[in-house]
């Protein structure tokens, strides 16, 4: 009974070892991606009345999130919004017609001018994504 015990126990101590292992690995593919990280790429903003309007801004694109998930910008303005991917998505601006693939570990630049003011959602168009909580708000003013 005693050695039917132990077998137990270090079954046990295995699979927990293994599903720790497992978790921390695919914790940090999700965190880092592969090959070397592109340099940071600086925000461009302007402040007016206490408020940021950005021409250029990085955003983190991760799994089933963005950060940050909400910037203005101002209409008429070229924006340039540089997605740094952790993980392969899709960044989507139905409105505006941004439709562009990000690649796992790249920036990918992207271009538009938003001509009127108003709010759009971006987001990952990949299945799951969206509705996991892959969305973002873009305010023009």
């Amino acid at each position: 009974m005693e050695r039917k015990n132990t077998l137990i126990l270090a079954v046990f101590v295995i699979a927990f070892a293994l599903v720790a292992g497992g978790f921390f690995y695919y914790r940090g593919k999700l965190g880092k991606p592969a090959g070397e990280s592109p340099k940071r790429v600086e925000n461009k903003a302007q402040e007016i009345n206490g408020r940021k309007y950005y021409s250029q801004i990085e955003i983190e694109s991760r799994a089933f999130f963005f950060a940050p998930d909400v910037f203005e910008v101002k209409a008429g303005e070229k924006v340039t919004v540089m997605v740094r991917s952790f993980g392969n998505h899709i960044f989507v601006i139905d409105e505006l017609g941004v439709n562009a693939k990000t690649p796992d570990g790249q920036v990918t630049k992207i271009e538009f001018i938003p001509k009127e003011k108003g709010v759009h959602r971006y987001y990952c168009s990949l299945p799951g994504h969206r509705e996991a909580g892959q969305v973002g708000t873009l305010v023009v003013q």
